[in-house]
């Protein structure tokens, strides 16, 4: 595979966790938009809807893991070609 091709997969890649990431924090958002009332307190709030924002949380959290675990990977790979280029 050429660098090019490397560098394209890899921001491919890239985006695609950023997307990932993106879509599970706006249905958080929506989810908490829809369930929650903002006109009473949190002592009100059911506590079903509480452990499915929790459980929310933890999704949101796992993606982030991967996104970040992805970015170790690839910044690997970046570093690698960097120093390929520059080594006589």
């Amino acid at each position: 595979m050429t660098d090019e091709k490397k560098v394209k997969k890899s921001e491919e890649e890239r985006h695609r966790h950023v997307q990932q990431q993106f879509t599970a924090l706006s249905a958080k958002k929506e989810f908490i938009e829809t369930h929650y009332d903002y006109t009473s307190s949190v002592a009100d709030m059911n506590l079903e809807t509480f452990k499915k924002i929790v459980e929310s949380n933890t999704e949101v959290n796992q993606t982030v893991e991967g996104f970040v675990s992805q970015v170790g990977i690839v910044k690997k790979e970046v570093n690698t070609i960097l120093a390929s280029r520059y080594t006589f």
